[in-house]
C-alpha cells in the first residue's frame, strides 16, 4: 500500500492531496529502499567525519592556548627573576609550536566530503 492511501485511510486525505501534487518536487521519489539507506548511512559518516574534524580543531586550540599561557608565565619569570632557565629561544620555539597548531585549526573543512546530492 502507497503512503498517500495509508494517509487517506487514516483520514488525512490532505496531507495524500500535498504529497501527490508535489511529487515532482521529490528529488528522492524515484529512490528505492536500499537507496535511501545508502544515503542516510552516507550521512551519518560524513555527520561522524564532521565531528571528529571539530574533536581535533578543538583540541588544537587547546593545546596552542595552553602553551601560550605556559609562554606567558615563563615570560614573567623572566621579567621578574633574571636567573630564569626558560629563555628567548625556547620562548620562540614554543610560539611557533603554537602558531602551527592555530595553523592546523584555521583549515576549512572539506565539504567535497559531504554525499552529493541527487
Amino acid at each position: 500500500m502507497s503512503l498517500q492511501k495509508l494517509l487517506k485511510a487514516a483520514g488525512y486525505d490532505e496531507m495524500s492531496l500535498y504529497f501527490h501534487a508535489h511529487k515532482s518536487k521529490d528529488k528522492y521519489i524515484d529512490k528505492s529502499s536500499k537507496d535511501l539507506k545508502e544515503l542516510i548511512e552516507k550521512y551519518k559518516e560524513s555527520e561522524l567525519e564532521l565531528l571528529d574534524f571539530d574533536t581535533q580543531k578543538r583540541r588544537k586550540v587547546s593545546d596552542a592556548r595552553q602553551k601560550l599561557f605556559y609562554i606567558m608565565e615563563h615570560l614573567q619569570i623572566m621579567k621578574d627573576n633574571k636567573d630564569s632557565l626558560y629563555t628567548i629561544d625556547k620562548a620562540i620555539e614554543d610560539i611557533k609550536y603554537a602558531f602551527d597548531e592555530l595553523e592546523e585549526a584555521e583549515k576549512k573543512y572539506d565539504y567535497d566530503k559531504l554525499p552529493k546530492s541527487n
